[in-house]
């Protein structure tokens, strides 16, 4: 099973790839320059009208779901209180999806279908594990068998591209525009950094 060779924020060990600076990043709250966009959210908190400026630029959606597990790792690496319930969070996000109307892929359980309710779905592997990407809003159809291709695909297919769990940007380096939420801040401060303005992609 291979990682990420770029920073990856991931509740499993194996695929976790923490950024030997994050010692030294900054907890920031937002941050935006002409290659993007950054800010804190958790998917539980109504969005604020600034933030859905910013999403409203994207023309895509492209995100990989927290597992339940997963959000108390990611809440506790973020020093953050995490808001609501699993269920909660995956129905908040389909609440987005059905406001916004932008074509959406998103990277998740077969379990969670009934609460998403996506327009289609497909098989799709993450470094090795079996998980599945659900689909809205999109007629043209996927050719990915895996989230690395799946992110080359679609970042030439759409020139921008929101993740509202964005960890250190791995799913939205190559896109031209960029827009990321999450709880983490210090994940915020490295795409700031090593993104945003460095201009740095997946290539």
């Amino acid at each position: 099973m291979s990682k990420p060779k770029i920073p990856f924020n991931s509740a499993m060990k194996s695929l976790t790839n923490e950024p030997s600076m994050r010692d030294e990043l900054s907890e920031i709250e937002r941050f935006q320059n002409e290659r993007g966009a950054v800010f804190f959210h958790d998917m539980n908190i109504p969005f604020k009208q600034w933030q859905l400026d910013i999403v409203e630029r994207a023309e895509c959606i492209h995100s990989q779901l927290s597992w339940p597990s997963g959000m108390t790792v990611f809440a506790e690496r973020a020093n953050h209180k995490q808001l609501g319930s699993h269920g909660q969070y995956l129905l908040s996000i389909k609440a987005m999806i059905e406001r916004l109307k932008k074509p959406t892929f998103l990277i998740c359980s077969k379990s969670w279908q009934n609460k998403l309710q996506p327009h289609d779905t497909q098989p799709i592997k993450l470094y090795g594990h079996d998980v599945l990407l659900a689909i809205y809003f999109d007629t043209r159809g996927i050719i990915s068998k895996d989230t690395e291709q799946l992110t080359r695909e679609l970042s030439s297919r759409y020139k921008s591209v929101y993740d509202f769990s964005c960890g250190y940007g791995l799913s939205i380096r190559p896109f031209g525009y960029i827009a990321g939420s999450n709880i983490d801040k210090k994940c915020l401060d490295y795409i700031r950094k090593e993104i945003l303005c460095k201009g740095g992609n997946a290539e």
